[in-house]
């Protein structure tokens, strides 16, 4: 064979042999940047009988998936994505999804208690580590301090205004760092924490840098303050995203509130307790040592709503497992789409109704006549509503507690009619599409604000 056939031939050889190499690596085997191997670590001190830390960047998933199931969601364009597979934040989403939440860091029952997990907000692994890399500086000395007072309203509210603290917090490069002791917040109760008179009362500490010193920055606005309430470092990665970019602030949301309520020990120890004491279904007290049944409905009504007959009727459709309820309004969506589930999920007509108003548990009371379910919890209701009424002391406690269990009964739902426009719903929406992970889950919205043209946004209130 003349040497230059002979050359050729060796080439073709080198050739095929390099492209059946190529053909035996998994799509998974990407060499991440070494920037990015700590901000996917999430694991801690866990104690063996709490399920293991959330995603682990040296490990691959241990079955790969092929195929994902698209996310229906409100937020999502034309309502339902799924995301690059080529994207760090899409693999580190599906790390989550496969081996779960830290339940030492994010203490809700369904991660302590293992519960399933559906589908989860684009971005949401990247972002709790890039929040928790910010808020956790290695040396506070040298750290860079925003100092935010809550202003007085509901307890939903002052969570999101903490939110965008943390946004304008993070854009300026600062640890966002809220007062020990802050006049403006009442509910509190010093017997029950001693010395906190703020959120650490219930919640863990935001970050390290409590001791304040150095380069301090004060503020009570947050969203008067900044043009960009969204970090400036999530833009890049949400570009990339599925999410609806009018929608990013609401994405944004979801994450802050991920990582703020995060409840102290004392706070998870109460919260059981008062469970245990006062979860009643259909007028009798329940064993409340699990979760709500799985195919629950939870909804929420807010104090003096009238049109109760629609909360009824959107669980009357989900019972009876139509395929035409759709995602989103069609004055405010982009496609048609409706959500699809196995039409036997909700039949077992389980619901829990979260309300302040007396007469709306009466009227949820009388459905145990009529074939269904009613969970709820056992507590003090008049016509008022309490959070412009409290003061610190016993009965803020109750009220706080009573407020985080009834969002926790509500995240153990699988499906939820609620109206979006509401500050309390919001926080639903927003914690079952990250911690409870339940981000393609039915979610009706039965409020119908007109919109003006631009702002598809305007249904959730803001």
């Amino acid at each position: 064979m003349d040497p230059a056939r002979s050359a050729a031939l060796r080439r073709l050889l080198l050739v095929s042999l390099g492209l059946s190499l190529l053909a035996t690596l998994k799509p998974t085997e990407h060499i991440r940047p070494s920037n990015l191997s700590s901000a996917v670590n999430v694991t801690e001190n866990v104690p063996s009988n709490i399920s293991t830390p959330a995603v682990h960047s040296s490990e691959p998933l241990d079955t790969p998936p092929t195929r994902q199931t698209p996310v229906q969601n409100h937020i999502y364009k034309l309502e339902s994505g799924v995301g690059d597979p080529s994207q760090e934040a899409f693999r580190l989403d599906q790390e989550l999804l496969a081996r779960g939440w830290d339940a030492k860091r994010y203490p809700w029952r369904m991660i302590q208690q293992g519960a399933s997990r559906k589908a989860i907000l684009y971005g949401t692994a990247w972002a709790q580590q890039m929040i928790w890399d910010h808020q956790h500086p290695r040396d506070c000395r040298d750290a860079k301090v925003l100092i935010f007072r809550t202003g007085p309203s509901g307890i939903g509210s002052m969570l999101h205004q903490l939110g965008q603290a943390l946004a304008l917090a993070m854009e300026l490069d600062r640890v966002l760092v809220v007062p020990v002791k802050d006049t403006l917040l009442q509910y509190y109760d010093k017997r029950f924490c001693p010395g906190a008179h703020s959120w650490q009362c219930w919640l863990q500490e935001i970050g390290p840098c409590a001791h304040v010193h150095g380069d301090v920055m004060k503020v009570d606005k947050p969203y008067t303050q900044t043009t960009r309430p969204v970090p400036t470092r999530f833009h890049e990665m949400l570009a990339q995203s599925p999410i609806k970019k009018d929608f990013w602030l609401y994405w944004w949301r979801a994450q802050s509130i991920t990582y703020l309520l995060r409840f102290q020990e004392r706070t998870r120890h109460a919260i059981d307790k008062l469970r245990s004491e006062s979860l009643v279904s259909c007028g009798r007290h329940v064993n409340s040592s699990g979760m709500l049944a799985a195919g629950s409905m939870a909804t929420f009504v807010r104090h003096g709503f009238k049109s109760r007959s629609d909360y009824i009727r959107g669980m009357q459709r989900l019972a009876a497992g139509r395929q035409d309820l759709r995602i989103l309004h069609r004055e405010v969506a982009e496609s048609n789409a409706s959500f699809q589930y196995p039409a036997e999920s909700f039949a077992a007509r389980n619901i829990f109704v979260s309300t302040d108003d007396p007469d709306v548990i009466k009227a949820a009371q009388k459905l145990c006549n009529r074939g269904w379910n009613v969970t709820y919890v056992e507590k003090r209701r008049g016509n008022y509503d309490p959070w412009m009424h409290l003061r610190p002391g016993k009965a803020a406690r109750r009220e706080v507690l009573s407020a985080f269990m009834n969002l926790e009964l509500a995240l153990e739902s699988d499906a939820w009619v609620c109206t979006l426009s509401s500050n309390w719903c919001r926080l639903i929406d927003e914690l079952r599409m990250t911690a409870a992970a339940k981000a393609s889950q039915p979610f009706l919205n039965l409020e119908k604000v007109p919109c003006k043209a631009g702002k598809p946004q305007c249904y959730l209130g803001w």
